[in-house]
């Protein structure tokens, strides 16, 4: 699904090299934990990956498809069609309901919005929160609004999802419950992308990538 080659990131202001020499395959339906410390790449490749920045030098293939090079408004529509995210400070609009938040994606898409509903009470009610639609997001509690976050990015029914630090504001028995959700997906072939600096939850993931100084430093699969 997810093909990087010879992918290097540099900003100019000030003069710094975030990644180099990044070349890696991702395959559909893996659970893929980035790690490292501060500063060594990880949100900056997820970003890549998410079409939210683009490399200095190299190439980047989703499902077949060159992105590095493309314009910033067809990764606009590959970011809104076929990825979703799930951020550490879940992005709820508060004068939204959670309905209207979890909808907000339909609205930049061809997705009929009765349709869209439909799925959105069928998504919230697997996880847990069918009686909280109509609510605003600063009445739930961190582990909700996370819950609403993953909703969100589920919406347009993408094929990846990428996470940063989805847990990383969350108590332990929150943390828990996103997790086994992340695992529920995965199970159903969704492939996920996330970045953590938490042992724990990396040792969920099926693959382990760990950065330093912009570079892949180590590629450990978990056994089967």
């Amino acid at each position: 699904m997810i093909e990087l080659e010879g992918i290097e990131k540099v900003y100019d202001s000030p003069a710094r090299r975030v990644l180099q020499r990044i070349d890696v395959r991702i395959e559909s339906g893996e659970h893929v934990a980035i790690t490292g410390g501060s500063g060594a790449g990880k949100s900056t490749l997820m970003n890549i990956i998410g079409c939210l920045d683009r490399p200095t030098a190299g190439q980047y293939r989703l499902d077949g498809e060159e992105l590095a090079s493309r314009s910033d408004s067809y990764r606009s529509g590959v970011r809104n069609r076929r990825i979703g995210f799930v951020f550490q400070l879940f992005h709820l609009l508060p004068r939204l309901t959670v309905m209207e938040n979890v909808l907000l994606p339909v609205m930049y898409s061809n997705t009929s919005l009765r349709d869209a509903e439909t799925r959105a009470r069928g998504l919230l009610a697997r996880v847990g929160l069918a009686d909280r639609a109509a609510d605003r997001p600063n009445i739930l509690s961190g582990g909700q609004q996370q819950r609403v976050a993953i909703v969100r990015a589920l919406i347009n029914e993408p094929a990846l999802i990428l996470a940063d630090e989805p847990t990383g504001n969350l108590d332990g028995a929150a943390a828990a419950g996103v997790l086994e959700l992340f695992d529920t997906l995965v199970g159903g072939g969704q492939t996920l992308v996330l970045v953590t600096h938490d042992p724990s939850v990396a040792a969920r993931a099926s693959r382990v990538l760990e950065i330093a100084a912009g570079e892949i430093v180590n590629d450990t699969r978990r056994p089967s």
